[in-house]
């Protein structure tokens, strides 16, 4: 039987935290993969901007490129709040998504499998990247190589899956009923449910085993008060794995 004390108290929530910087190691890897990364930004795109602590590494290159005069006449669309405030700060220029979509998105990912399925989330931005990845001709996703994975999902690693506040417990019923062992996401400091830019929450869908992401998806979409799953599926054209002896390049075979 599902607890729903504990559920919604947010126990057990196996999340995996992201890098702390004290790790040189893996900083070294997410800037090597930032730096290459930013080889494929030409002056003139409008370039998607992810959220998360590899892509502020990121955006602190592209602001250097941007004030050395490497690259020009860009325009930048922002996934997330936080990563609008770096960019602002940066001196990166920003713009809104229009109906031209975005020529290229960078992003990081908090899991990825060697055919290119992310799972991301873990930062609370979901939504928002998927619509802004969706949109971009050319989608390459940036990290260390901590975050390879042979399988999506399984104990350790759960599906975040941003639903309406409205009924959000039955919801939870329902994804558990058909997907995993939802765990409400907790903002600590404020002692509430997180809250996602939109204003929706969030819950972490924990499976015993590694998804299927098709059909995770189909069975996460049919949920009515589900907004966005997490699993991004033939989105990603192009990872970009940092490692101990440089960049790795895995890129989607097209079906």
């Amino acid at each position: 039987m599902l607890d729903w004390d504990n559920l919604q108290k947010g126990e057990g929530i196996a999340c995996m935290p992201e890098a702390k910087s004290s790790d040189h190691g893996t900083d070294s890897m997410k800037e090597a993969a930032s730096e290459r990364a930013l080889s494929f930004v030409e002056s003139g795109m409008i370039l998607g901007l992810g959220t998360g602590s590899t892509v502020e590494i990121f955006l602190s290159k592209l602001a250097d490129a941007l004030r050395n005069r490497f690259l020009a006449d860009l325009w930048c669309v922002a996934t997330s709040k936080r990563t609008e405030k770096e960019a602002l700060r940066l001196g990166i220029p920003l713009t809104d998504l229009d109906d031209r979509g975005v020529d290229l998105c960078i992003d990081g990912a908090d899991c990825v499998t060697f055919d290119l399925t992310l799972v991301k989330g873990y930062g609370g931005a979901l939504l928002r990247e998927k619509i802004v990845a969706e949109s971009a001709r050319e989608f390459i996703v940036i990290v260390d190589e901590s975050k390879l994975v042979e399988k999506a999902g399984g104990r350790g690693f759960p599906i975040p899956v941003e639903i309406e506040p409205f009924g959000f417990i039955w919801t939870m019923k329902r994804l558990f009923e058909t997907c995993g062992k939802p765990v409400l996401r907790r903002d600590d400091q404020r002692n509430e449910p997180f809250l996602t830019d939109g204003g929706h929450f969030i819950v972490d869908v924990m499976t015993e085993d590694a998804i299927d992401p098709e059909r995770f998806e189909t069975l996460v979409k049919k949920i009515p008060g589900v907004i966005e799953s997490g699993v991004f599926r033939e989105m990603a054209h192009l990872a970009l794995v940092g490692t101990p002896s440089g960049v790795r390049e895995i890129r989607r075979q097209e079906s």
